[in-house]
Protein backbone atom coordinates (compact mmCIF):
# COMPACT_ATOMS: atom_id res chain seq x y z
CA UNK A 1 0.00 0.00 0.00
CA UNK A 2 1.19 3.54 -0.75
CA UNK A 3 1.11 5.84 2.25
CA UNK A 4 2.10 9.50 2.30
CA UNK A 5 3.13 10.98 5.65
CA UNK A 6 3.12 14.68 6.43
CA UNK A 7 5.57 15.41 9.24
CA UNK A 8 9.20 15.67 10.28
CA UNK A 9 10.00 12.12 9.16
CA UNK A 10 13.67 12.98 8.60
CA UNK A 11 14.15 13.68 12.32
CA UNK A 12 15.68 10.43 13.61
CA UNK A 13 13.78 9.06 16.59
CA UNK A 14 10.88 11.53 16.38
CA UNK A 15 7.30 10.32 16.37
CA UNK A 16 7.01 11.07 12.64
CA UNK A 17 10.19 9.11 11.92
CA UNK A 18 8.92 6.18 14.01
CA UNK A 19 5.60 6.12 12.11
CA UNK A 20 7.41 6.15 8.76
CA UNK A 21 9.92 3.45 9.69
CA UNK A 22 7.24 1.25 11.21
CA UNK A 23 5.11 1.44 8.07
CA UNK A 24 8.17 0.44 6.01
CA UNK A 25 8.79 -2.44 8.44
CA UNK A 26 5.20 -3.52 7.76
CA UNK A 27 5.91 -3.67 4.02
CA UNK A 28 4.24 -0.47 2.85
CA UNK A 29 5.63 2.01 0.33
CA UNK A 30 6.10 5.24 2.24
CA UNK A 31 6.78 8.80 1.08
CA UNK A 32 6.94 11.87 3.26
CA UNK A 33 6.54 15.62 3.05
CA UNK A 34 8.10 17.79 5.74
CA UNK A 35 7.20 21.19 7.19
CA UNK A 36 10.83 21.60 8.32
CA UNK A 37 12.09 23.71 5.36
CA UNK A 38 9.29 26.25 5.81
CA UNK A 39 9.81 26.46 9.57
CA UNK A 40 13.56 26.77 9.03
CA UNK A 41 12.91 29.75 6.77
CA UNK A 42 11.24 31.53 9.68
CA UNK A 43 13.94 30.48 12.13
CA UNK A 44 16.66 31.85 9.84
CA UNK A 45 15.04 35.23 9.21
CA UNK A 46 14.74 37.77 12.00
CA UNK A 47 11.86 39.66 10.30
CA UNK A 48 9.93 36.43 9.67
CA UNK A 49 10.64 35.22 13.19
CA UNK A 50 9.24 38.49 14.55
CA UNK A 51 6.19 38.23 12.29
CA UNK A 52 5.50 34.72 13.55
CA UNK A 53 5.84 35.86 17.15
CA UNK A 54 3.50 38.83 16.64
CA UNK A 55 0.99 36.54 14.91
CA UNK A 56 1.15 34.09 17.86
CA UNK A 57 2.75 31.30 15.89
CA UNK A 58 0.89 31.81 12.61
CA UNK A 59 2.86 31.98 9.38
CA UNK A 60 2.09 34.32 6.50
CA UNK A 61 -0.92 33.20 4.46
CA UNK A 62 1.05 33.13 1.21
CA UNK A 63 3.63 30.78 2.73
CA UNK A 64 0.92 28.49 4.10
CA UNK A 65 -0.83 28.42 0.72
CA UNK A 66 2.38 27.62 -1.19
CA UNK A 67 3.23 24.93 1.37
CA UNK A 68 -0.14 23.27 0.89
CA UNK A 69 0.17 23.35 -2.90
CA UNK A 70 3.60 21.71 -2.68
CA UNK A 71 2.11 18.99 -0.49
CA UNK A 72 -0.64 18.41 -3.04
CA UNK A 73 1.92 18.11 -5.84
CA UNK A 74 3.78 15.52 -3.78
CA UNK A 75 0.55 13.55 -3.39
CA UNK A 76 -0.18 13.77 -7.14
CA UNK A 77 3.31 12.47 -7.96
CA UNK A 78 3.24 9.64 -5.41
CA UNK A 79 -0.41 8.54 -5.71
CA UNK A 80 -1.06 7.37 -2.12
CA UNK A 81 -4.08 5.44 -0.96
CA UNK A 82 -3.69 6.86 2.57
CA UNK A 83 -2.42 10.27 3.64
CA UNK A 84 -1.46 10.58 7.33
CA UNK A 85 -1.01 14.15 8.53
CA UNK A 86 0.96 14.43 11.76
CA UNK A 87 -0.05 17.57 13.66
CA UNK A 88 -0.78 19.53 10.47
CA UNK A 89 -0.54 23.08 11.79
CA UNK A 90 -0.04 24.45 8.27
CA UNK A 91 -2.39 22.14 6.36
CA UNK A 92 -5.58 23.95 5.44
CA UNK A 93 -9.06 22.53 4.91
CA UNK A 94 -8.91 23.03 1.13
CA UNK A 95 -5.80 20.82 0.96
CA UNK A 96 -7.59 17.95 2.70
CA UNK A 97 -10.63 18.36 0.44
CA UNK A 98 -8.41 18.14 -2.65
CA UNK A 99 -6.61 15.07 -1.30
CA UNK A 100 -9.97 13.34 -0.87
CA UNK A 101 -10.93 14.31 -4.42
CA UNK A 102 -7.77 12.47 -5.53
CA UNK A 103 -9.12 9.36 -3.80
CA UNK A 104 -6.90 9.54 -0.71
CA UNK A 105 -8.16 8.41 2.71
CA UNK A 106 -7.03 11.23 4.99
CA UNK A 107 -6.09 10.82 8.65
CA UNK A 108 -4.93 13.37 11.21
CA UNK A 109 -2.81 12.27 14.20
CA UNK A 110 -2.08 15.08 16.63
CA UNK A 111 0.53 14.54 19.36
CA UNK A 112 -0.32 17.89 20.97
CA UNK A 113 -3.39 19.39 22.59
CA UNK A 114 -5.65 20.79 19.85
CA UNK A 115 -6.43 23.70 22.17
CA UNK A 116 -3.03 24.04 23.80
CA UNK A 117 -2.19 27.18 25.76
CA UNK A 118 1.01 27.30 23.70
CA UNK A 119 0.23 29.13 20.43
CA UNK A 120 2.96 27.24 18.56
CA UNK A 121 1.20 23.93 19.34
CA UNK A 122 -2.07 24.73 17.61
CA UNK A 123 -3.39 26.87 14.75
CA UNK A 124 -6.57 28.12 13.13
CA UNK A 125 -5.69 26.11 10.01
CA UNK A 126 -5.53 22.91 12.07
CA UNK A 127 -8.91 23.44 13.74
CA UNK A 128 -10.66 24.51 10.52
CA UNK A 129 -9.33 21.44 8.68
CA UNK A 130 -10.50 18.95 11.34
CA UNK A 131 -14.01 18.44 9.83
CA UNK A 132 -12.52 17.55 6.44
CA UNK A 133 -10.47 14.51 7.51
CA UNK A 134 -11.85 11.02 7.11
CA UNK A 135 -10.55 10.25 10.62
CA UNK A 136 -8.99 12.21 13.46
CA UNK A 137 -6.87 10.58 16.17
CA UNK A 138 -6.22 12.41 19.45
CA UNK A 139 -3.40 11.41 21.76
CA UNK A 140 -5.08 13.27 24.63
CA UNK A 141 -8.37 12.06 26.11
CA UNK A 142 -9.50 15.61 26.84
CA UNK A 143 -9.50 16.36 23.10
CA UNK A 144 -11.72 13.46 22.03
CA UNK A 145 -15.02 15.00 23.13
CA UNK A 146 -13.95 18.46 21.95
CA UNK A 147 -12.94 17.32 18.48
CA UNK A 148 -15.93 14.99 18.03
CA UNK A 149 -18.06 18.14 17.88
CA UNK A 150 -16.16 19.01 14.70
CA UNK A 151 -15.68 15.50 13.27
CA UNK A 152 -17.67 12.50 14.51
CA UNK A 153 -14.92 10.16 13.27
CA UNK A 154 -12.62 10.99 16.18
CA UNK A 155 -10.92 8.48 18.47
CA UNK A 156 -8.25 8.22 21.15
CA UNK A 157 -4.85 7.15 19.82
CA UNK A 158 -2.19 6.54 22.45
CA UNK A 159 1.47 7.41 22.16
CA UNK A 160 3.81 4.49 21.54
CA UNK A 161 7.41 3.31 21.53
CA UNK A 162 9.51 1.91 18.67
CA UNK A 163 11.42 -1.24 19.67
CA UNK A 164 14.23 -0.56 17.20
CA UNK A 165 15.29 2.56 19.11
CA UNK A 166 13.58 2.24 22.49
CA UNK A 167 15.27 -0.75 24.09
CA UNK A 168 17.84 -1.35 26.86
CA UNK A 169 21.37 -1.09 25.42
CA UNK A 170 24.04 -3.72 26.06
CA UNK A 171 25.99 -2.59 29.12
CA UNK A 172 29.15 -0.71 28.29
CA UNK A 173 31.38 0.87 30.95
CA UNK A 174 32.46 3.71 28.71
CA UNK A 175 28.82 4.57 27.98
CA UNK A 176 27.98 4.30 31.67
CA UNK A 177 30.69 6.79 32.57
CA UNK A 178 29.38 9.22 29.98
CA UNK A 179 25.68 8.91 30.71
CA UNK A 180 25.35 7.91 34.36
CA UNK A 181 23.30 10.09 36.69
CA UNK A 182 21.18 9.67 39.78
CA UNK A 183 18.23 11.48 38.24
CA UNK A 184 17.63 12.45 34.63
CA UNK A 185 14.93 14.53 33.00
CA UNK A 186 14.60 14.74 29.22
CA UNK A 187 12.22 17.34 27.85
CA UNK A 188 11.39 20.98 27.24
CA UNK A 189 11.25 23.69 29.89
CA UNK A 190 7.76 24.47 31.25
CA UNK A 191 6.78 26.43 34.36
CA UNK A 192 5.53 23.63 36.62
CA UNK A 193 8.36 21.20 35.91
CA UNK A 194 10.85 24.00 36.53
CA UNK A 195 9.26 24.58 39.95
CA UNK A 196 9.27 20.84 40.67
CA UNK A 197 12.94 20.48 39.82
CA UNK A 198 13.93 23.61 41.72
CA UNK A 199 12.12 22.30 44.80
CA UNK A 200 13.80 18.91 44.40
CA UNK A 201 17.36 20.23 44.29
CA UNK A 202 16.67 22.70 47.12
CA UNK A 203 15.03 20.25 49.52
CA UNK A 204 16.65 16.88 48.94
CA UNK A 205 18.75 15.84 51.95
CA UNK A 206 21.92 14.96 50.06
CA UNK A 207 23.65 16.45 46.99
CA UNK A 208 22.12 15.05 43.83
CA UNK A 209 23.61 14.14 40.48
CA UNK A 210 20.84 15.51 38.27
CA UNK A 211 21.06 15.93 34.49
CA UNK A 212 18.49 17.94 32.54
CA UNK A 213 18.42 17.58 28.75
CA UNK A 214 16.16 19.32 26.28
CA UNK A 215 15.48 22.55 24.39
CA UNK A 216 15.19 26.06 25.80
CA UNK A 217 16.44 25.47 29.35
CA UNK A 218 19.51 27.65 28.83
CA UNK A 219 17.36 30.26 27.05
CA UNK A 220 14.35 30.55 29.33
CA UNK A 221 15.57 29.53 32.80
CA UNK A 222 15.68 32.37 35.33
CA UNK A 223 19.27 33.42 35.87
CA UNK A 224 18.87 32.99 39.65
CA UNK A 225 17.54 29.43 39.38
CA UNK A 226 19.39 26.71 41.33
CA UNK A 227 19.04 24.45 38.27
CA UNK A 228 21.80 26.04 36.20
CA UNK A 229 24.52 23.59 37.24
CA UNK A 230 22.33 20.66 36.16
CA UNK A 231 21.39 21.97 32.71
CA UNK A 232 23.22 20.07 29.95
CA UNK A 233 22.41 22.73 27.31
CA UNK A 234 21.53 20.22 24.62
CA UNK A 235 18.83 17.91 23.35
CA UNK A 236 19.31 14.18 22.77
CA UNK A 237 18.80 12.01 19.73
CA UNK A 238 17.10 8.64 20.17
CA UNK A 239 20.34 6.71 20.74
CA UNK A 240 21.59 9.21 23.32
CA UNK A 241 18.22 9.25 25.06
CA UNK A 242 18.27 5.46 25.33
CA UNK A 243 21.64 5.60 27.12
CA UNK A 244 20.66 8.54 29.33
CA UNK A 245 17.57 6.63 30.52
CA UNK A 246 19.27 3.27 30.94
CA UNK A 247 22.27 4.56 32.91
CA UNK A 248 20.25 6.88 35.17
CA UNK A 249 19.07 5.64 38.54
CA UNK A 250 15.76 7.46 38.06
CA UNK A 251 14.04 8.91 34.97
CA UNK A 252 11.51 11.63 35.72
CA UNK A 253 8.21 11.68 33.83
CA UNK A 254 6.83 15.19 34.11
CA UNK A 255 3.62 16.31 32.43
CA UNK A 256 2.72 19.65 30.84
CA UNK A 257 -0.40 21.33 32.20
CA UNK A 258 -0.53 23.76 29.30
CA UNK A 259 -0.93 20.74 27.01
CA UNK A 260 -3.32 19.02 29.45
CA UNK A 261 -1.12 15.91 29.63
CA UNK A 262 -2.03 12.86 31.66
CA UNK A 263 0.82 10.82 30.15
CA UNK A 264 3.54 11.43 27.54
CA UNK A 265 5.71 9.51 25.08
CA UNK A 266 8.22 8.99 27.93
CA UNK A 267 5.53 7.00 29.74
CA UNK A 268 6.35 4.17 27.32
CA UNK A 269 9.87 5.04 26.22
CA UNK A 270 11.42 5.00 29.71
CA UNK A 271 10.23 1.50 30.68
CA UNK A 272 11.01 0.25 27.14
CA UNK A 273 14.64 1.34 27.69
CA UNK A 274 14.54 -0.39 31.11
CA UNK A 275 14.67 2.86 33.01
CA UNK A 276 13.14 3.40 36.44
CA UNK A 277 10.14 5.64 35.79
CA UNK A 278 9.16 8.19 38.45
CA UNK A 279 6.17 10.01 37.00
CA UNK A 280 3.25 12.18 37.99
CA UNK A 281 0.33 10.17 39.35
CA UNK A 282 -2.65 10.15 36.96
CA UNK A 283 -5.46 7.69 36.29
CA UNK A 284 -3.87 6.87 32.97
CA UNK A 285 -0.42 6.24 34.43
CA UNK A 286 -1.85 3.97 37.12
CA UNK A 287 -3.78 2.11 34.41
CA UNK A 288 -0.52 1.45 32.55
CA UNK A 289 1.60 0.34 35.52
CA UNK A 290 1.15 -1.10 39.00
CA UNK A 291 2.29 1.64 41.36
CA UNK A 292 5.54 0.95 43.24
CA UNK A 293 6.03 -2.30 41.33
CA UNK A 294 6.27 -1.28 37.64
CA UNK A 295 6.63 2.49 38.05
CA UNK A 296 6.68 4.96 40.92
CA UNK A 297 4.37 7.98 41.09
CA UNK A 298 3.94 11.28 42.92
CA UNK A 299 1.20 13.91 43.00
CA UNK A 300 2.09 16.80 40.71
CA UNK A 301 1.15 19.45 43.29
CA UNK A 302 2.92 17.73 46.18
CA UNK A 303 6.54 18.70 45.63
CA UNK A 304 7.51 17.09 48.95
CA UNK A 305 6.26 13.72 47.69
CA UNK A 306 8.53 14.06 44.67
CA UNK A 307 11.51 14.62 46.98
CA UNK A 308 10.48 11.70 49.18
CA UNK A 309 10.16 9.30 46.25
CA UNK A 310 13.54 10.35 44.83
CA UNK A 311 15.19 9.82 48.23
CA UNK A 312 13.55 6.42 48.70
CA UNK A 313 14.58 5.18 45.26
CA UNK A 314 18.15 6.47 45.55
CA UNK A 315 18.52 4.69 48.88
CA UNK A 316 17.29 1.34 47.52
CA UNK A 317 19.15 0.03 44.42
CA UNK A 318 17.29 -3.28 44.61
CA UNK A 319 13.94 -1.50 44.45
CA UNK A 320 15.06 0.58 41.46
CA UNK A 321 16.25 -2.48 39.58
CA UNK A 322 13.02 -4.37 40.26
CA UNK A 323 10.82 -1.46 39.19
CA UNK A 324 12.81 -1.08 35.97
CA UNK A 325 12.60 -4.81 35.25
CA UNK A 326 8.88 -5.00 36.00
CA UNK A 327 8.11 -1.86 34.00
CA UNK A 328 10.05 -3.23 31.04
CA UNK A 329 8.15 -6.52 31.18
CA UNK A 330 4.82 -4.71 31.42
CA UNK A 331 5.41 -2.42 28.45
CA UNK A 332 6.67 -5.35 26.36
CA UNK A 333 3.43 -7.25 26.93
CA UNK A 334 0.96 -4.38 26.62
CA UNK A 335 0.75 -3.65 22.88
CA UNK A 336 2.12 -0.12 22.98
CA UNK A 337 4.38 -0.12 19.91
CA UNK A 338 3.97 2.08 16.85
CA UNK A 339 3.12 -1.10 14.95
CA UNK A 340 0.23 -1.76 17.34
CA UNK A 341 -1.11 1.75 16.75
CA UNK A 342 -0.73 1.62 12.96
CA UNK A 343 -2.30 -1.83 12.68
CA UNK A 344 -5.40 -0.38 14.31
CA UNK A 345 -5.39 2.53 11.85
CA UNK A 346 -4.99 0.22 8.86
CA UNK A 347 -7.67 -2.17 10.12
CA UNK A 348 -10.01 0.81 10.34
CA UNK A 349 -9.12 1.80 6.78
CA UNK A 350 -9.83 -1.73 5.54
CA UNK A 351 -13.14 -1.82 7.40
CA UNK A 352 -14.47 1.47 6.03
CA UNK A 353 -13.09 0.97 2.52
CA UNK A 354 -14.32 -2.55 1.78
Amino acid sequence: MKILLYGECEDYGSGAWCYAETLRDMGHEVASFSPTPLLALYDASLPLKLIRKLRKGRLLNTHVWDHGQSFLRKAQEFGPEIVIVLKGLMIEAQVIRQLKMMGCWTVLINHDDFYSQFPYNTSNSLIKAVPEYNYVFCTKEVNVGEIKKLNVNTEMFLFAYYPKVHYPPAFNEQDRQQWKSQVVFIGNIYPLRTQQLEYLVSHIKQPIDLKIYGPNWDRKLNRHSPLWKYIQKRSLNADEMRNAIYYADISLGFLCRENRDDYTQRSFEVPACKGTLLAERTKRHTSFYIEDEEAVFFNSDDFSELVLKVELLLSDPGKRKQVAENGYNRVQSSFHTYKDRLERLLNLYNRVNK
